[in-house]
C-alpha cells in the first residue's frame, strides 16, 4: 500500500459522511414474480397472484420452496393488506439504464422481501436524486456508481456477491399528514449547496485519474471525496457532474442526437447478442455493427462505448442480453432507448476526459485539492 496516497485519501470525505442517510438496495427474493417490464404486467401479476391459494400460486409462478424471509402466504397477505392499490405500482431502477416496475408496499418480508423503507420512502415519488454506489468491490477496476431517481434494486450497479449496492438520497422527504417537507441529506459540517455538492461528488467519481490513483482504496470501502477550496475548480466540476447526471437519468437534450442507426429486417427478436459480447461486426474507424439477430442490427456503435462498464456490467451488452434472455423483441421505443444509451455513454467518455483536463489545469491530483 502506498502510505503517502493512503494518508492523502484519508483526508477526504467518505461519501456517506457527506450524505449520511443510506441503505443497501432492495432485495426482492423473487425477481421473476416481483419485477416486470411494464406497470400493466405488474398489476396483472399482483391480482393473479392473490387470486390463488398459496400452493397453486407457488406452482403457477414457479416460486419454489419458501425462504426464511420470503413466503408465498406472507407475500399474498402483504398485497391484500395494501388494497391491492394500483398506485403502489412504481418504477424501480433495476439495471443500468433499465427501469422496470414492481409493487411496493414498503413492508418487510412481504411481496418484496427487503424493501428498505427507511431510505426508499425518500425515493418513491421519483422527484428526488440518489447515488447508488458499491461499498466494496472485487479485483476489477472501480466504476461502481450511478445516479437514479427511483427506488433501486441492490444489484443495480453490480450483481457480484461482494459488490452490494447502497442507495444514498440527495434529499430527505418527510411527511406530516398531507404535507411533505424536503430537506437535504447533507452533513451539517459543510456550508455548501447540497445539489451542487451532489454534482461535484458525481464528477469526482467519474474522473479516470481518481479511479486509477485511488483504485486500491476504492476496493475496500465507500469512495472518499476531496473537497477543494478552489471555487473555480469546484464550480467547473459541479457543472460537469450536473451534465453527467442529466445524461445518466436519460433527461439530457443531447440524447436525441443519435450516433447510430438501426437496420430493421422485419425481425426484431433479440437472439444473437450473446455471441458478440467481446466484438462487433464490420468494424471500421473505431465503430461496428451490433446484430440482435441474423438480419437486424444497430449500425455505428463506437468500440469504446460497446466496451464501457458501469460497476459489474458491460452496459450495451447487458441491456440487450437481458431482453434476449427474456425472449423479447424490440419495440420502436426500445430501439430509440438503446440509441439514447449509446449517446449517453459516448458523452460520458468525453466528459470523463474533460473532468481530468479541468483538474489538471488546476494543479492535478492531488495538488488541486490541497489547501
Amino acid at each position: 500500500m502506498n502510505m503517502d496516497l493512503w494518508e492523502e485519501y484519508q483526508k477526504c470525505w467518505k461519501i456517506t459522511d457527506l450524505f449520511p442517510m443510506n441503505s443497501v438496495g432492495i432485495v426482492t427474493a423473487r425477481d421473476d414474480l416481483t419485477i416486470k417490464w411494464s406497470p400493466e404486467e405488474v398489476w396483472k401479476t399482483v391480482n393473479d397472484f392473490i387470486s390463488l391459494d398459496p400452493e397453486n400460486a407457488r406452482e403457477k409462478f414457479d416460486l419454489g420452496k419458501d425462504a426464511q424471509d420470503w413466503k408465498v402466504c406472507l407475500a399474498q397477505d402483504d398485497i391484500q393488506r395494501s388494497g391491492p392499490n394500483r398506485e403502489l405500482v412504481v418504477p424501480i431502477q433495476y439495471r443500468p439504464f433499465d427501469v422496470r416496475y414492481t409493487y411496493y408496499t414498503g413492508e418487510s418480508r412481504g411481496f418484496i422481501c427487503r424493501p428498505r423503507p427507511k431510505v426508499m420512502k425518500h425515493m418513491i415519488d421519483n422527484d428526488n436524486l440518489g447515488f447508488h454506489v458499491c461499498r466494496q468491490i472485487s479485483l476489477i477496476g472501480w466504476r461502481h456508481i450511478l445516479v437514479t431517481r427511483h427506488i433501486t434494486d441492490d444489484c443495480f450497479v453490480s450483481n457480484k456477491s461482494r459488490e452490494r449496492g447502497y442507495t444514498i438520497p440527495l434529499n430527505r422527504k418527510d411527511h406530516f399528514g398531507a404535507r411533505s417537507v424536503s430537506s437535504p441529506n447533507l452533513t451539517t459540517d459543510l456550508n455548501l449547496d447540497s445539489k451542487d455538492l451532489f454534482h461535484y461528488t458525481y464528477s469526482i467519481t467519474f474522473s479516470n485519474k481518481f479511479r486509477e490513483l485511488f483504485e486500491e482504496f476504492l476496493k475496500i470501502d465507500f469512495p472518499r471525496i476531496p473537497i477543494t477550496s478552489d471555487n473555480h475548480l469546484y464550480t467547473e466540476l459541479s457543472t460537469l457532474g450536473a451534465e453527467l447526471v442529466s445524461l445518466h437519468l436519460m433527461e439530457s437534450t443531447k440524447l436525441d442526437d443519435f450516433i447510430t442507426t438501426f437496420h430493421d429486417s422485419g425481425d426484431r427478436s433479440v437472439r444473437k447478442v450473446g455471441e458478440t459480447k467481446k466484438t462487433l461486426a464490420n468494424v471500421q474507424g473505431g465503430k461496428g455493427d451490433l446484430f440482435v439477430n441474423a438480419g437486424s442490427c444497430f449500425i455505428g456503435i463506437p468500440l469504446d462505448v460497446w466496451n464501457f462498464h458501469i460497476g459489474g456490467y458491460q452496459v450495451c451488452y447487458k441491456w440487450l442480453y437481458d431482453r434476449k434472455k427474456a425472449g423479447r423483441s424490440l419495440s420502436d421505443e426500445d430501439i430509440q432507448h438503446y440509441q439514447r444509451i449509446v449517446v449517453a455513454l459516448n458523452e460520458t467518455i468525453r466528459i470523463m476526459r474533460e473532468i481530468d483536463e479541468v483538474i489538471d489545469r488546476h494543479g492535478g491530483w492531488p495538488g488541486a485539492f490541497s489547501d
